[in-house]
């Protein structure tokens, strides 16, 4: 399934189609209720797709970041609404299938005012049978990036775009990168919901790659090192490997 996008040169879309691999062929379906793009499309354990927040155009980028959710039903085959997500909406997010059906998004992009945007430290969780939100971090949707408060147990740090979020084996997830050099890996335990250090790499990066190997190890690719939005970004070509801690 492809849901939503942009059309160039400044309209969101709304339109959906799915794939058949045995006859390759595309075939279009319902609409969504808002058109977007930047946004996630995540397939929950029953098969129904979750689309989470994005920016809705053609108005300007900052005026246009969107909370609203949707669910897609393929036995009926439409989309419907279904509780917004908390705050003012994310876009350019991750968002994880955990262990147990529910839905992590992290980071991204939120309407900073005055005709801007801001990166966030927002985590929060869908529960797909309850269709409710709820805070994983400290949800602050006017958080800057270059905010500087101290880590907590429930608290992502300064605001992280541009990172990756890969399950581990034992169902933790492993949170890299963001944009600014200080940032450390996160992982995350979905059962007490409370975010850990990961170790230090030897290089700070967004933009990057991960992958999980099939022992269990993450693979980190490529990217960009400096700081996001400074001028001094560069390219780079390294390439990091990550050993989970035994979870307690």
């Amino acid at each position: 399934m492809i849901a939503g996008g942009r059309d160039p040169p400044n309209k969101s879309l709304a339109s959906t189609e799915i794939f058949d691999p045995a006859r390759g062929e595309w075939t279009p379906t319902d609409l969504l209720t808002h058109a977007r793009d930047q946004h996630t499309a995540t397939v929950l354990a029953d098969g129904r797709v979750l689309v989470v927040g994005g920016h809705e155009g053609p108005t300007e980028y900052e005026q246009g970041i969107i909370a609203s959710t949707e669910l897609f039903d393929p036995s009926v085959q439409t989309w419907r609404t279904t509780r917004s997500m908390l705050g003012r909406g994310q876009a350019l997010h991750t968002a994880s299938l955990l262990p147990d059906g529910r839905v992590l998004v992290v980071g991204g992009f939120v309407d900073g005012g005055m005709d801007s945007i801001r990166e966030t430290s927002v985590a929060q969780v869908f529960d797909p049978i309850s269709e409710t939100w709820t805070a994983a971090a400290d949800c602050d949707p006017y958080r800057p990036f270059f905010a500087r408060r101290p880590f907590g147990r429930e608290h992502l740090g300064a605001g992280r775009a541009f990172h990756t979020v890969t399950p581990l084996l034992d169902g933790r997830l492993l949170l890299v990168g963001g944009g600014l050099p200080s940032m450390k890996p996160l992982s995350f335990e979905p059962r007490s919901g409370i975010w850990s250090f990961a170790g230090s790499p030897h290089i700070s990066r967004f933009f990057h790659a991960a992958v999980r190997l099939s022992e269990g190890r993450v693979v980190v690719i490529g990217g960009f090192t400096g700081t996001l939005w400074s001028g001094d970004e560069q390219l780079t070509s390294s390439v990091e490997v990550y050993e989970p801690s035994p979870s307690r």
